[in-house]
């Protein structure tokens, strides 16, 4: 009787499965990267943004992982939704706004442990910030768009 697929065990099986993914797959998505993404903001302001073209194509491939990642948990949770790129730009989103909102309470702390040398630092961050987030959204709902493209039947 435990093996028997009876509707009950499918809904059991299916939301534990789709669990990790939720109602929120971009969010899921970008939790998964946002380590990384945020790592490599880390590296650019202590670098004194000299390595910022090599940790920017880094956080566009993170982006655009996130939003692979994210049109696959969709996909997973809600066979055939239709908003899969949606929830791809949104994890490309996702990223550089938590990371920022980070950076920013790390550079408060620091700034005042340090009597505000990291801040000029952060004007640079923060300037470049909109088109930061526009490049990792378009990026996540590219990935998303190749998982859709190519993964999905």
């Amino acid at each position: 009787m435990l093996n028997h697929a009876t509707p009950e065990n499918l809904n059991s099986q299916t939301a534990s499965a789709s669990h990790w993914g939720g109602r929120r797959p971009a969010l899921a998505a970008a939790a998964c990267w946002w380590l990384v993404f945020l790592a490599l903001a880390v590296v650019t302001l202590f670098t004194g943004w000299a390595s910022r073209p090599v940790t920017l194509m880094l956080q566009l491939v993170a982006s655009l992982g996130a939003g692979f990642q994210a049109g696959w948990l969709y996909q997973r949770g809600r066979p055939g939704g239709n908003r899969l790129v949606r929830q791809g730009a949104l994890a490309g989103f996702y990223l550089p706004v938590a990371s920022a909102l980070v950076i920013l309470v790390i550079a408060v702390l620091v700034g005042i442990g340090s009597f505000g040398l990291l801040i000029p630092l952060m004007v640079p961050y923060f300037l470049f910030l909109p088109v930061e987030i526009g490049a990792c959204s378009l990026l996540g709902a590219f990935g998303a768009w190749i998982y859709r493209k190519f993964f999905v039947r």
